[in-house]
């Protein structure tokens, strides 16, 4: 895909990359000045990118199918890029995701942005009736870490694909960040709670396809929540977009591949 940014903020970027070290951006190992992740780091990340949708059988990053997380909603679009792997902390998606949680690594979000919006473009009949949108960090943690990964996510894919970032929704004060809670209703009160959309915004939303981005969708609460704000306030669609999901659906393409072996008395 060629990119949409300006030539200046590419300059600034490529200055900012060469007078650096480079570093993997998912073990932090030394690397070289092109590269954003080491050889070993490389492979697993493109591994990852073959897991495969629980609902239609191709990859993850080749459908727009809606996760069970957002049954019941009307976000019916999500692009994403591959599986989070609850049962292994290790894994390079997983390693990747802890890092740019806490730290503010440049590579790493221009490297995303351009990933979910060559993805939104294969996918998408990407024009201007789409715009870019995220959803915030907890307060708390912005103060924490100084910045907000969605929001940094978000102005890169929108850069890339020569869309307008806007920021349309805010937390309050009291909002506490979603992974400390361990049920899906709790997670749901926390965000209905704490998550509002901005005065002013609706006229810059009213008939617009949103592209609604975070980092990782776990439960899809705080998704579902943001979706209804944006449409209330006048948005067309809303495409949830995203690195990772935690994918609950059960794979019926798998098991309709496996049922076809057997013997139809055993279907």
């Amino acid at each position: 895909m060629e990119s949409k940014r300006s030539r200046f903020r590419t300059f600034l970027y490529r200055m900012a990359h060469y007078l650096s070290v480079c570093r993997c951006i998912a073990c932090g190992d030394v690397i070289g000045g092109d590269e954003v992740f080491c050889e070993e780091c490389a492979e697993e990340y493109r591994a990852a990118m073959l897991s495969e949708c629980g609902m239609c059988g191709r990859s993850l990053r080749s459908c727009l199918c809606a996760d069970s997380a957002f049954d019941g909603s009307i976000v019916h679009k999500h692009i994403k890029l591959y599986r989070y792997q609850t049962d292994d902390p290790e894994a390079v998606g997983n390693r990747i995701l802890y890092r740019f949680k806490k730290n503010d690594i440049s590579t790493c979000f221009r490297f995303f942005g351009d990933e979910l919006a060559t993805t939104a473009e294969k996918l998408l009949p990407i024009d201007g009736e789409y715009v870019v949108t995220f959803l915030p960090r907890t307060p708390n943690r912005v103060l924490e870490y100084g910045f907000d990964q969605s929001k940094r996510i978000a102005r890169e894919t929108g850069d890339a694909l020569g869309l307008k970032m806007i920021s349309t929704l805010k937390r309050s004060m009291r909002a506490k960040p979603q992974k400390g809670i361990a049920t899906a209703t709790a997670r749901k009160k926390n965000t209905e709670s704490s998550l509002f959309i901005r005065k002013d915004v609706s006229k810059k939303l009213v008939g617009k396809r949103v592209l609604l981005v975070d980092d990782v969708v776990t439960s899809g609460a705080s998704m579902r929540t943001a979706a209804k704000l944006l449409r209330d306030a006048g948005a067309k669609e809303i495409i949830a977009v995203s690195v990772a999901v935690v994918t609950r659906t059960r794979n019926l393409a798998l098991e309709a591949k496996e049922n076809s072996r057997l013997p139809f008395y055993m279907r």
